[in-house]
């Protein structure tokens, strides 16, 4: 009986040094949420990615998806470089298969990207209007 007792209390604090003892605090991060079009029509489907160097660096880029032309993301505070993508169905998937897609955004908005959002604790609205 004492074994397992023993056991049990060096198991449990082995987890509080693995989980409880972390010193670092997550960063704050602020809830925004935008819309994004392309030459005046939602992006049906696609991706927006915020990031900053720091970001990087942290691992605390924002990846999110867009949905009939919005989004909803939870970002972490600062200048952030924004990215876009939208996808176009060109074939459809079948049992086998997955659809292909095509990038519809062009690359001054995605891989050139000088879009930029400043996400302060104020900030709740980012719309991206788009054009080719």
């Amino acid at each position: 009986m004492q074994t397992s007792a023993l056991r049990r209390k060096t198991f449990l604090l082995g987890l509080a040094l693995l989980f409880g003892c972390n010193s670092q605090q997550l960063p704050t991060r602020q809830t925004i949420v935008g819309t994004i079009t392309m030459d005046g029509e939602p992006i049906s489907k696609g991706s927006v990615h915020f990031s900053s160097a720091q970001d990087v660096a942290e691992g605390t880029e924002t990846f999110v998806d867009i949905i009939d032309g919005e989004y909803r993301a939870k970002v972490t505070l600062g200048k952030k470089r924004v990215s876009i993508r939208g996808l176009k169905e060109t074939r459809p998937g079948g049992p086998d298969m997955p659809p292909d897609y095509i990038d519809v955004v062009p690359g001054k908005f995605n891989v050139k990207s000088q879009l930029e959002a400043n996400v302060t604790e104020d900030a709740e609205r980012f719309d991206f209007e788009l054009k080719s």
